[in-house]
């Protein structure tokens, strides 16, 4: 359902949150007081359009967007496959299924629905 981010087969219910940071749009998801969380960073400064997006770990461009997780304080999981699709008006939203990222050592698949 809605404000969820699936970690390993692991449910969370999320806060997303969005802001304008040094010329990105942030969407910011977190558990309530702790983790996981994810950052989203789109290019521009207002929200992005609706449509399909590849994630990179590097500064978003047009057409695609950066992404990090954070499953636990001080650890950062990097994209590897990440496509996601974004919705616009009343009801947008941010989602992928089964994306894969690394913690370096080994891969985890997350899959999130972000209204934002």
């Amino acid at each position: 359902g809605p404000n969820t981010m699936v970690i390993d087969g692991t449910s969370n219910t999320v806060v997303t949150t969005n802001t304008v940071v040094g010329g990105s749009y942030l969407v910011l998801s977190t558990k309530a007081g702790s983790y996981p969380s994810s950052s989203i960073y789109f290019s521009g400064t207002s929200a992005p359009a609706a449509g399909t997006y590849t994630a990179s770990a590097n500064y978003p461009t047009s057409g695609n967007c950066g992404i990090t997780i954070t499953p636990a304080t001080s650890v950062t999981w990097t994209v590897v496959t990440c496509n996601m699709t974004v919705t616009s008006g009343s009801s947008r939203s941010i989602t992928f299924t089964n994306s894969t990222f690394t913690d370096g050592t080994n891969t985890h698949t997350v899959t999130v629905n972000l209204p934002f």
